[in-house]
């Protein structure tokens, strides 16, 4: 039995360092990559913020999610369901990095456009994420600033 433990303690350790460096090659792809027009870009941008926030670098996963917000908006692609998604992921970054209250007005926004594009089941998640987490916590901290 402590054999069997100790294999699946090895193996999931390993897994975990051949996911991390999985993640670092991905990154250095992606930054290296060059792109040809400004929606490839914006996507190259989102990526590399998916990448940073699944390692917990929640800030650089902000500052690559809002350049790629940032050309979407250029774009005019601000009422499509892949800008409604960064802009999710971008909240849940805000509120990961302490600015809960941000993390808020983006959730709203992108309540907005699912309304119009995405099905109930996504609106209900994003609904109960602003009734349960993001809500509570601006609240929290508008409440701590006064004091």
């Amino acid at each position: 039995m402590k054999l069997i433990t100790l294999f699946t303690l090895i193996l999931f350790a390993t897994s975990f360092v051949y996911a991390e460096s999985i993640t670092e090659e991905l990154e250095k792809s992606f930054k290296s990559t060059k792109t040809s027009n400004l929606e490839d870009e914006a996507k190259r941008l989102s990526a590399l913020g998916s990448l940073n926030h699944q390692k917990g670098d929640y800030e650089t996963a902000l500052k690559y999610y809002e350049k790629s917000l940032s050309i979407r908006e250029k774009l005019g692609e601000v009422e499509n369901l892949s800008y409604a998604n960064i802009l999710f992921l971008s909240a849940i970054a805000s509120h990961k990095s302490g600015n809960s209250c941000k993390a808020l007005k983006k959730m709203n926004s992108v309540i907005m456009v699912y309304k119009v594009l995405a099905p109930k089941e996504k609106i209900t998640v994003a609904q109960k994420e602003i009734d349960t987490v993001y809500q509570p916590a601006c609240d929290m901290s508008l409440l701590l600033s006064k004091k």
